[in-house]
């Protein structure tokens, strides 16, 4: 099995250099900083009802999944992830909008992370990535952790790239149905990063291009906002499209406001109160199908019964015929 692909890393002068690293399968070692587990596993078991309307890039149903994974990364943090965050009172704040793409590279300009906080900037920032693609793509997301100090800062220095030296990577692939959730921005003070980036996993057949969602939290120490709407506060901008360099794609929408939310919100219920719906529809359909052909057969049972009736009065009519008949020749 081939087990080689390329990357995009970066050397000491800043340029961005083609990689050959060998892909290691799972993600092994890197469970503190990335897990990939099932939407069953989480209990989201709605996503189907959104899918959609993600693949359309519906702003509602992208809201809707934003708040539902939430409290899914919240519980990554307080129960697997180890990001560090230095504090105990923290809170998850859904950061920017949530992006759908379609990956046609083989592999992504760098790997990198999106955000290295100074202790202004909030605690860490937390990705959740899926594939809407039923099969494993060839094209999906790798990682590699390494010491921050081997790590080559951007030319803001709000970011990590790759240095030229990594010689491997790792990545677990997936398809409709998992979800990857990862640390992708930490503080400048951690002395171990995980590093991101789309590539073409050898050892996967050709097949559709891949397409995506990514959403982006970050954790912070501020009081929680009422609506917790996605926002891209100032000294955070500069970072807002780091996860456009998995592709081409436009630059993310502005985030949306608390009437979005709200119609993210009714949007799911509605998804929900549809499949109920639905499924009433579905479970009625069936009753009367059972009643109609319940119906058929008494009609068809009451039919027998009075042929059989019918029968028996010709029956007695005959037999009073024939002993009328024998009754006259005896007299």
């Amino acid at each position: 099995m081939e087990t080689t692909a390329r990357i995009g890393c970066q050397n000491q002068a800043g340029d961005v250099e083609s990689c050959l690293v060998c892909v290691s399968p799972g993600l092994q070692g890197l469970a503190d900083l990335v897990w990939s587990c099932t939407f069953e596993d989480v209990g989201l078991t709605f996503m189907a009802e959104l899918r959609a309307g993600i693949e359309a890039g519906d702003a509602a149903a992208l809201s809707a999944v934003h708040m539902a994974f939430r409290p899914i990364v919240e519980k990554y943090l307080r129960n697997g992830l180890d990001v560090k965050l230095d504090s105990d009172q923290w809170h998850v704040a859904r950061y920017a909008e949530p992006t759908v793409r379609g990956g046609k590279k083989t592999y992504a300009e760098y790997m990198h992370n999106d955000a290295w906080y100074d202790e202004d900037g909030a605690l860490a920032m937390v990705n959740v990535w899926f594939v809407l693609n039923d099969i494993p793509p060839r094209n999906q997301l790798v990682f590699c952790a390494c010491d921050a100090a081997d790590a080559i800062p951007s030319a803001s220095a709000h970011m990590l790239h790759a240095s030229i030296a990594t010689d491997e990577v790792a990545c677990e692939e997936i398809c409709w149905g998992r979800f990857h959730i990862f640390a992708s921005g930490q503080r400048n003070t951690s002395q171990r990063v995980l590093l991101h980036g789309a590539a073409d996993v050898p050892w996967i057949d050709p097949g559709e291009d891949r397409r995506s969602c990514e959403l982006r939290y970050t954790i912070q120490t501020t009081p929680e906002r009422a609506d917790d709407a996605p926002h891209v506060s100032e000294e955070e901008e500069d970072d807002a499209g780091l996860g456009g360099l998995f592709d081409d794609s436009e630059s993310e929408p502005s985030s949306p406001g608390r009437g979005e939310f709200l119609i993210a919100e009714v949007a799911r219920l509605t998804v929900e109160l549809d499949a109920a719906q639905a499924r009433h529809a579905a479970e009625t359909a069936q009753a009367d199908a059972e009643l109609a052909d319940l119906a058929l057969q008494i009609e068809a049972s009451q039919a027998r019964r009075a042929a059989m009736n019918a029968r028996f009065v010709d029956a007695a009519e005959q037999i009073a015929r024939l002993s009328m008949g024998d009754f006259e020749a005896g007299g």
